[in-house]
């Protein structure tokens, strides 16, 4: 009898992890390029290694995950952007990866008149519809530097694949809480991107549309 409910209770385990698993598949290709083969990520560790074809599958719990693909070639890294998904069946995903760019951003040290910092949280979005969050930063966190032309900013460098996002600066004042949104493009010429309280009047992309590159 003993036996008998061990037995049991093996197959209602395996049971309970065949429904769960769910599969994932895809393609991984290289911006300009094609199919590539490259490693595919899960919540950072690594997944699967995509073939020759740049396919890729494998069995991942249900819930949200975050996946990328990176590639080492001789002359650097390319890598797509982070995507964070809700799987709940199966699903098949396509990872475009570009060249891997370090970029520092640069924010405007503002205070307000009581001396307050105003800068709270810096967000890195794709511009894409709809896209969440890929980089997050407490602003507060980061030292202020001065810099000749600019001013005092907090600067920190981030890695970010070539292509075009949109950046959302939380700000505080006293007359409340706003959101500067400033769009650019990386390329392999872009060292620098300079964020100001001031681009909430020039520069406020809605979370809806897509920016154009042509226009950044």
């Amino acid at each position: 009898m003993r036996k008998a409910k061990l037995i049991f209770a093996v197959i209602c385990i395996l049971q309970a992890n065949a429904i769960s698993a769910i599969e994932i598949s895809g393609y991984v290709i290289r911006k300009n390029q094609g199919p590539s083969p490259a490693g595919v990520y899960i919540n950072g560790e690594e997944f699967a290694v995509a073939s020759a074809s740049g396919y890729f599958e494998g069995e991942v719990p249900e819930g949200d995950l975050t996946i990328f693909a990176e590639i080492s070639l001789p002359n650097g890294t390319e890598r797509s952007v982070p995507r964070t998904i809700n799987v709940s069946a199966d699903t098949t995903v396509q990872l475009t990866v570009a060249p891997l760019r370090t970029v520092t951003i640069n924010t405007s040290a503002s205070v307000n008149e009581y001396g307050d910092p105003m800068l709270r949280r810096l967000s890195i979005y794709e511009a894409v519809t709809p896209s969440v969050a890929i980089l997050q930063t407490d602003v507060q966190q980061i030292p202020i530097t001065d810099f000749s032309g600019i001013g005092s900013v907090h600067a920190k460098q981030f890695e970010l694949p070539e292509g075009v996002y949109r950046a959302r600066l939380r700000v505080g004042d006293n007359s409340g809480d706003y959101d500067v949104w400033k769009g650019f493009q990386i390329t392999s010429e872009t060292k620098e991107v300079n964020i100001s309280v001031d681009d909430k009047y020039s520069s406020y992309p809605a979370t809806s549309r897509i920016i154009d590159p042509s226009k950044v």
